[in-house]
């Protein structure tokens, strides 16, 4: 008995003749080729999408958009691999006739073309559309952080900017403390004493070094207060310290991504990439975005309690736009049975009553953020009230301030309960692109810096998402995308 044996890396093999015969009919590469040569490279805006009569010869924008998204489907991002893949994949060497651009003509691509790529999903959206891929009804929308290509060192926040101002200014104070205390004990002692001699020079480059740094904390507090930031990063400006929430990863520089995502087929409908640190304030933009693309005047939206905004659902419902969103929990440190969404409002009377049965009424106006606001009291019962000091810190009692829009917020809420198992789908719908790019594809963190190319960067990864959804749900019904492509 002896081992399994290998072929003698001399002996001639007949391979086939033709590229061709190493693609299959139903690979995803034959996909990717029809719909990139579908594309019109001028209108879309890509660089060298019309030829220049003079100068050297360029490579097609078809060639390096197809070797992108090979690569975003097959988790290479990276120019350099991507270079490697065109010198040893049969597929890429199918795909790009065997052109092999070198790595910084791939990344020079997707730098010249940031503007361009964001269209190419738009387009290919258009056919997902024509396509009936989308429900056109529902979409649920939800955020995800991806670190930047950033370290956190490069980001300062304005309260650690004063800390260490702070901290400085005190060792300054302290080494020319120390200083002039030193020269004073060398004055009074002897000539003949042992006592080391001040090194100068020592002494005034610490306080050089001091200074400098001082200066430069100064330079971006005012940079800060000019710009009215509380963050600014000196290698990628436009990222931002953010806690990301579930898997326990630290405060880091990330990107917050915006995603909103059809009931249909889980396909994404549009993307954006913030800077802001939560969600809120983003439904409305969202929901605008998916109604642009998927040509509607009406849509359902699902949002989770992050969008829960009163001035962003009002928008969205005055916008013919059907909010589905979860109502947090009411903020303060009260227990639970005295929290606010336990004080019960009665449209008709126009009263609260409390969880001890008690009214409370509207007596006057309170003024908040140049806004006045009607309050809700009932003193006299709150002063004799035994758990009055479990529901309110407040010596005269509990005090209900009511939005303006919380009439819109109580029939978002009164929504979202009815239609529990709706709302149930949203997590479905638009966690599952996020699961995917991020868990399955590995996809958590940019290379790209900046809105402009992070943008670009994230227009291919939700490109690729959709196509391979796309193939796979017209593989999984027994239809061909390449006819479908065609027609």
């Amino acid at each position: 008995m002896d081992y399994k044996g290998g072929r003698d890396r001399n002996q001639i093999n007949i391979l086939p003749e033709t590229l061709d015969d190493y693609v299959d009919e139903n690979n995803i590469c034959r996909f990717i080729d029809a719909f990139v040569e579908s594309l019109d490279f001028a209108e879309l805006g890509f660089k060298h999408g019309q030829l220049s009569r003079t100068g050297r010869p360029p490579y097609h924008p078809a060639v390096l958009l197809k070797l992108y998204i090979y690569g975003m489907l097959n988790r290479v991002r990276s120019s350099r691999r991507l270079h490697a893949e065109t010198l040893r994949n049969m597929e890429v060497m199918w795909l790009l006739n065997k052109q092999s651009p070198d790595d910084k003509t791939i990344c020079n691509f997707r730098k010249d073309n940031a503007e361009a790529l964001p269209k190419v999903f738009r387009s290919f959206n258009k056919m997902c559309l024509n396509w009936d891929l989308f429900s056109r009804e529902t979409v649920a929308v939800d955020g995800s952080k991806f670190r930047a290509n950033n370290n956190r060192r490069n980001i300062y926040l304005r309260e650690n900017v004063r800390k260490d101002l702070a901290k400085i200014e005190n060792q300054l104070n302290l080494k020319v403390a120390a200083y002039l205390e030193e020269l004073e004990r060398n004055d009074v002692a002897d000539e003949y004493s042992d006592a080391p001699a001040i090194n100068e020079s020592e002494v005034a480059q610490a306080l050089r070094e001091l200074n400098a740094l001082k200066h430069e904390l100064q330079g971006v507090l005012a940079e800060m207060d000019k710009n009215g930031e509380d963050q600014r990063s000196t290698n990628d400006p436009e990222s931002r310290m953010m806690v990301p929430g579930g898997d326990g990863r630290s405060f880091d520089a990330r990107y917050n991504v915006q995603c909103v995502a059809d009931a249909k087929n889980y396909l994404i409908v549009d993307y954006n990439v913030t800077n802001n640190c939560n969600d809120k304030g983003h439904l409305k933009d969202m929901a605008d975005r998916a109604k642009d693309v998927l040509e509607v005047d009406k849509l359902n939206v699902l949002g989770d309690k992050g969008y829960y905004d009163g001035d962003d659902i009002t928008a969205c419902e005055r916008d013919k736009t059907t909010c589905y969103v979860a109502k947090p929990l009411a903020p303060g440190t009260n227990l639970e049975q005295f929290r606010l969404d336990k004080f019960l409002y009665d449209k008709e009377s126009h009263t609260y009553t409390c969880p001890m049965r008690k009214i409370l009424q509207h007596t006057y106006y309170q003024t908040v953020n140049g806004v006045p606001m009607p309050v809700y009291e009932n003193y006299d019962a709150c002063r004799t009230c035994v758990v009055k000091s479990l529901c309110t810190g407040n010596p005269k009692g509990r005090e209900i301030i009511r939005q303006p829009n919380q009439d819109t917020l109580d029939e978002v809420n009164k929504r979202t309960k009815e239609n529990s198992e709706l709302y149930k789908k949203r997590g479905h719908i638009v966690e599952h692109p996020f699961g995917t790019i991020k868990s399955v594809w590995g996809f958590r963190n940019f290379l790209c810096r900046g809105f402009r190319m992070v943008r670009a960067e994230m227009a291919l990864t939700c490109l690729a998402y959709n196509f391979r959804r796309v193939v796979n749900t017209f593989m999984k019904n027994g239809e061909n995308i390449l006819e479908m492509m065609a027609s």
